[in-house]
């Protein structure tokens, strides 16, 4: 019976930040925004400022979603994510902070380490006339199909 080592799992939401941070074009339409994992004890910021600029926080939004195949040696894994824009410069800036997230999603639709697709699931808006400061929720679900399960030894299952 051998043990198998374990590494650090990746953290999904770090890597979409990584993801984002990495792709985003610098163009006048679009500038860089800031982009912050929710509660990210690495990061020293406690809030963000609009006036710094657009906010983009990604947060995990509910629960991680396992379902048990079959046989139980696999299992497809889901894992929800909103992707919050906040601008206090118009809702047009917001629904293009959105496309071009959704732009650089689906150009990296396959390329997220821990999951095997990025798929888009809506978006939410919010505004609030008398701030001047628009708000979207965008959804996305990351997916693995047929993960093999962890295991703490290479012993046969059956």
């Amino acid at each position: 019976m051998a043990i198998v080592p374990f590494s650090n799992e990746p953290d999904p939401l770090e890597e979409m930040r990584i993801l984002l941070s990495e792709k985003w074009p610098n163009v006048r339409e679009t500038k860089i925004p800031q982009i912050l994992v929710a509660n990210n004890a690495d990061d020293p910021r406690i809030r963000a400022c609009l006036s710094d600029g657009d906010v983009i926080v990604i947060k995990q939004d509910g629960l991680e979603q396992l379902k048990q195949r079959y046989n139980f040696t696999y299992y497809d894994r889901i894992f929800p994510i909103v992707i919050e824009m906040w601008t206090k410069e118009s809702r047009q800036r917001m629904r293009n902070l959105g496309r071009m997230v959704r732009a650089i999603i689906n150009d990296n639709i396959h390329k997220q380490q821990s999951y095997q697709l990025i798929r888009y699931k809506g978006i939410e808006e919010a505004v609030d006339d008398t701030l001047n400061i628009w708000r979207g929720k965008f959804r996305f679900q990351l997916e693995s199909n047929a993960v093999c399960i962890e295991r703490t030894t290479t012993d046969s299952i059956i």
